[in-house]
Protein backbone atom coordinates (compact mmCIF):
# COMPACT_ATOMS: atom_id res chain seq x y z
CA UNK A 1 0.00 0.00 0.00
CA UNK A 2 1.46 3.38 -1.38
CA UNK A 3 2.26 5.90 1.63
CA UNK A 4 1.14 3.93 4.60
CA UNK A 5 3.33 5.77 7.50
CA UNK A 6 5.18 3.06 9.95
CA UNK A 7 3.53 4.62 12.96
CA UNK A 8 4.13 2.98 16.16
CA UNK A 9 3.77 -1.36 16.89
CA UNK A 10 1.61 -1.26 19.65
CA UNK A 11 1.16 -5.45 19.76
CA UNK A 12 2.52 -8.11 18.60
CA UNK A 13 -0.61 -10.87 18.33
CA UNK A 14 -0.02 -14.63 18.22
CA UNK A 15 -2.53 -16.22 15.98
CA UNK A 16 -1.60 -19.69 17.07
CA UNK A 17 -3.47 -18.52 20.59
CA UNK A 18 -6.37 -16.48 19.13
CA UNK A 19 -9.01 -15.65 16.13
CA UNK A 20 -8.67 -12.66 13.96
CA UNK A 21 -12.56 -12.04 15.21
CA UNK A 22 -11.56 -11.79 18.52
CA UNK A 23 -8.69 -9.42 17.76
CA UNK A 24 -10.96 -7.62 15.83
CA UNK A 25 -13.91 -7.72 18.27
CA UNK A 26 -11.05 -5.94 20.73
CA UNK A 27 -9.81 -3.49 18.38
CA UNK A 28 -13.85 -2.29 17.69
CA UNK A 29 -14.50 -2.27 21.51
CA UNK A 30 -11.03 -0.20 22.45
CA UNK A 31 -11.88 2.01 19.06
CA UNK A 32 -8.34 1.11 17.64
CA UNK A 33 -7.03 3.37 15.04
CA UNK A 34 -4.11 2.48 12.86
CA UNK A 35 -3.86 -0.98 11.05
CA UNK A 36 -3.13 -4.75 11.49
CA UNK A 37 -0.39 -6.26 9.21
CA UNK A 38 -0.11 -10.37 8.92
CA UNK A 39 2.42 -11.88 7.30
CA UNK A 40 2.10 -15.58 6.23
CA UNK A 41 4.19 -18.00 4.49
CA UNK A 42 2.01 -18.92 1.75
CA UNK A 43 2.95 -22.06 -0.63
CA UNK A 44 4.79 -19.76 -3.26
CA UNK A 45 6.33 -17.15 -0.85
CA UNK A 46 5.63 -14.54 2.14
CA UNK A 47 2.29 -13.14 1.91
CA UNK A 48 1.50 -9.69 3.36
CA UNK A 49 -2.11 -7.98 4.52
CA UNK A 50 -2.53 -4.82 5.64
CA UNK A 51 -6.64 -3.93 7.34
CA UNK A 52 -6.91 -0.36 8.13
CA UNK A 53 -9.17 0.52 10.91
CA UNK A 54 -10.70 4.12 11.75
CA UNK A 55 -11.94 4.40 15.35
CA UNK A 56 -12.16 0.48 15.48
CA UNK A 57 -13.65 -0.07 12.44
CA UNK A 58 -12.23 -1.52 9.26
CA UNK A 59 -12.28 0.74 6.31
CA UNK A 60 -10.01 -1.12 4.04
CA UNK A 61 -7.58 -3.97 3.32
CA UNK A 62 -4.87 -4.11 0.98
CA UNK A 63 -2.99 -8.24 0.35
CA UNK A 64 0.61 -8.58 -1.57
CA UNK A 65 2.29 -11.28 -2.91
CA UNK A 66 5.52 -11.07 -2.41
CA UNK A 67 7.14 -13.57 -5.21
CA UNK A 68 4.44 -12.92 -7.99
CA UNK A 69 4.33 -9.11 -7.25
CA UNK A 70 1.24 -8.88 -6.85
CA UNK A 71 -0.92 -6.70 -5.36
CA UNK A 72 -5.01 -7.12 -4.41
CA UNK A 73 -7.57 -4.18 -2.93
CA UNK A 74 -10.56 -3.81 -1.03
CA UNK A 75 -12.82 -6.93 -0.19
CA UNK A 76 -10.51 -9.63 -1.99
CA UNK A 77 -7.50 -8.31 -0.10
CA UNK A 78 -9.76 -8.80 3.21
CA UNK A 79 -10.11 -12.16 2.08
CA UNK A 80 -7.11 -13.17 1.61
CA UNK A 81 -6.01 -11.76 4.65
CA UNK A 82 -8.94 -13.54 6.82
CA UNK A 83 -7.03 -16.49 5.06
CA UNK A 84 -3.97 -15.80 5.79
CA UNK A 85 -4.77 -15.47 9.78
CA UNK A 86 -4.99 -19.04 8.98
CA UNK A 87 -2.00 -20.15 8.05
CA UNK A 88 0.77 -22.31 10.10
CA UNK A 89 3.49 -19.47 10.27
CA UNK A 90 1.30 -16.00 10.44
CA UNK A 91 2.25 -12.61 12.23
CA UNK A 92 0.10 -10.16 12.83
CA UNK A 93 1.29 -6.49 14.58
CA UNK A 94 -1.22 -3.94 15.48
CA UNK A 95 0.36 -0.51 14.26
CA UNK A 96 -1.14 2.66 15.93
CA UNK A 97 -1.88 5.74 13.66
CA UNK A 98 -3.82 8.75 13.94
CA UNK A 99 -6.98 9.25 12.22
CA UNK A 100 -5.81 11.52 9.59
CA UNK A 101 -3.09 8.88 8.64
CA UNK A 102 -5.70 6.29 8.19
CA UNK A 103 -7.94 8.70 5.95
CA UNK A 104 -4.75 9.97 3.88
CA UNK A 105 -3.49 6.29 3.59
CA UNK A 106 -7.07 6.11 1.92
CA UNK A 107 -7.31 9.13 -0.35
CA UNK A 108 -4.26 7.52 -1.38
CA UNK A 109 -5.63 3.86 -1.80
CA UNK A 110 -9.21 4.11 -2.69
CA UNK A 111 -9.05 0.92 -4.64
CA UNK A 112 -8.49 -0.35 -0.51
CA UNK A 113 -11.56 0.99 0.99
CA UNK A 114 -13.59 -1.70 2.13
CA UNK A 115 -15.94 -1.65 5.51
CA UNK A 116 -15.42 -4.73 7.64
CA UNK A 117 -16.86 -6.02 10.64
CA UNK A 118 -15.90 -8.43 12.90
CA UNK A 119 -18.85 -10.49 11.52
CA UNK A 120 -17.20 -9.89 7.65
CA UNK A 121 -14.54 -12.54 8.97
CA UNK A 122 -17.46 -15.41 8.79
CA UNK A 123 -17.98 -14.78 5.25
CA UNK A 124 -14.52 -15.75 4.13
CA UNK A 125 -13.61 -18.33 7.58
CA UNK A 126 -12.49 -21.69 5.99
CA UNK A 127 -11.23 -24.65 8.30
CA UNK A 128 -7.52 -23.33 7.92
CA UNK A 129 -5.11 -22.43 5.02
CA UNK A 130 -5.87 -22.42 1.59
CA UNK A 131 -3.40 -22.06 -1.31
CA UNK A 132 -6.73 -21.70 -3.86
CA UNK A 133 -5.58 -17.92 -3.98
CA UNK A 134 -2.32 -18.19 -4.28
CA UNK A 135 -3.18 -21.29 -7.10
CA UNK A 136 -5.62 -18.53 -9.12
CA UNK A 137 -3.21 -15.73 -8.62
CA UNK A 138 0.11 -18.27 -10.80
CA UNK A 139 -2.75 -19.16 -12.92
CA UNK A 140 -3.30 -15.31 -13.94
CA UNK A 141 0.36 -15.09 -13.99
CA UNK A 142 0.81 -17.96 -15.81
CA UNK A 143 -1.57 -16.76 -18.63
CA UNK A 144 -0.56 -13.20 -18.81
CA UNK A 145 3.01 -14.15 -18.89
CA UNK A 146 1.94 -16.56 -22.09
CA UNK A 147 -0.42 -13.33 -23.58
CA UNK A 148 2.97 -11.38 -23.66
CA UNK A 149 5.06 -13.76 -25.30
CA UNK A 150 2.76 -14.47 -28.01
CA UNK A 151 2.07 -10.68 -28.23
CA UNK A 152 5.84 -10.28 -29.56
CA UNK A 153 6.05 -13.56 -31.01
CA UNK A 154 8.65 -14.54 -28.22
CA UNK A 155 6.95 -18.10 -28.42
CA UNK A 156 7.83 -19.12 -31.22
CA UNK A 157 11.22 -18.57 -31.17
CA UNK A 158 11.27 -20.52 -27.22
CA UNK A 159 9.68 -23.28 -28.92
CA UNK A 160 12.29 -23.91 -31.10
CA UNK A 161 14.91 -26.47 -30.31
CA UNK A 162 18.13 -25.43 -30.05
CA UNK A 163 20.04 -26.70 -33.06
CA UNK A 164 23.56 -28.24 -32.39
CA UNK A 165 27.06 -26.75 -32.91
CA UNK A 166 29.41 -28.28 -35.12
CA UNK A 167 32.86 -27.68 -35.48
CA UNK A 168 34.16 -25.49 -38.39
CA UNK A 169 37.04 -26.87 -40.88
CA UNK A 170 39.32 -24.95 -42.16
CA UNK A 171 37.80 -23.79 -45.68
CA UNK A 172 34.73 -24.46 -44.86
CA UNK A 173 32.08 -21.76 -45.45
CA UNK A 174 29.04 -21.94 -42.88
CA UNK A 175 25.96 -21.55 -44.52
CA UNK A 176 23.37 -18.97 -44.09
CA UNK A 177 21.28 -20.68 -41.16
CA UNK A 178 24.22 -23.09 -39.61
CA UNK A 179 24.17 -22.30 -35.98
CA UNK A 180 20.70 -20.98 -36.36
CA UNK A 181 22.18 -17.87 -36.54
CA UNK A 182 22.13 -16.32 -40.62
CA UNK A 183 25.39 -14.61 -41.65
CA UNK A 184 25.93 -12.07 -43.86
CA UNK A 185 28.61 -12.33 -47.03
CA UNK A 186 31.11 -9.99 -46.44
CA UNK A 187 31.25 -6.74 -48.12
CA UNK A 188 33.01 -6.86 -51.67
CA UNK A 189 35.21 -3.60 -52.71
Amino acid sequence: MDNLPAGRIVKRVDLAHASLESVFTALQDKKFTGYAALCCQGKSGLEEGIILFDSGNGVGAHYEYLRFEKEVDGEPAFARCVNAARANAVVLDLVQLTRDQVQDALANNSAALFVSTPQSISKYAGKGFSEEFEKELAEIAKKKKSELLQKYRLNVAINIPPKKIEQKDEGHEPSKEENGRINVPPLEE
